[in-house]
């Protein structure tokens, strides 16, 4: 996992919509980081990132504005040459629409603050060529259940594979289901 890179947190400013998801889902998005010890910047603006030390932008947003948001934060990453993952952490957006605007990874809505953070924590500071093989240990996360959610969270098809010692487990997912689990 990664060092002390920094979370940027890109939420639009505005009216909360009927569920009530503005940009106060940024500021409990960025306690939930802080709370780690991660530092973290909310930016409600994708216009001007402060990208410098940052190792993950996260985006929400709903609808429209999510892809907007995500195409903008996009063009920052890649105008600054940096390599940075972005997650998309919004709702009302398919996943194929979320990466054709921009992101790496998608959080599927309804999901859990512990969630996003672990999620964060996973990929902070990982470059592109290294996240198809994450290497980590499980006292950086909060502990087996909250990994195992965090990455169904993800719907992505994969293997945990976690090693103690001798012994080895892994669980196996598939399109974000939990298919098998062995010990």
């Amino acid at each position: 996992m990664s060092g002390s890179s920094k979370v940027i947190v890109v939420y639009p400013d505005g009216p909360a919509d009927g569920d009530g998801f503005d940009a106060r889902a940024g500021s409990q998005i960025q306690l939930g980081f802080e709370r780690e010890g991660i530092p973290t910047a909310l930016a409600t603006r994708p216009d001007s990132l402060p990208l410098e030390g940052a190792g993950l932008v996260l985006v929400g947003g709903t609808d429209g504005n999510a892809v907007d948001l995500l195409r903008k934060a996009r063009s920052q990453v890649a105008a600054a040459k940096l390599d940075i993952p972005i997650v998309f952490a919004g709702k009302g957006l398919h996943r194929t629409d979320a990466e054709r605007a921009g992101a790496d990874e998608v959080v599927l809505y309804p999901a859990y603050l512990r969630d996003v953070v672990t999620i964060g924590r996973l990929l902070r500071g990982v470059p592109k060529a290294k996240r198809d093989h994450i290497v980590g240990s499980l006292a950086e996360t909060t502990g087996m259940f909250t990994l195992v959610r965090a990455l169904a969270a993800l719907g992505r098809s994969a293997v945990l594979t976690v090693v103690r010692g001798l012994r080895r487990g892994e669980v196996r997912f598939f399109h974000g289901e939990v298919t098998s689990a062995e010990l």
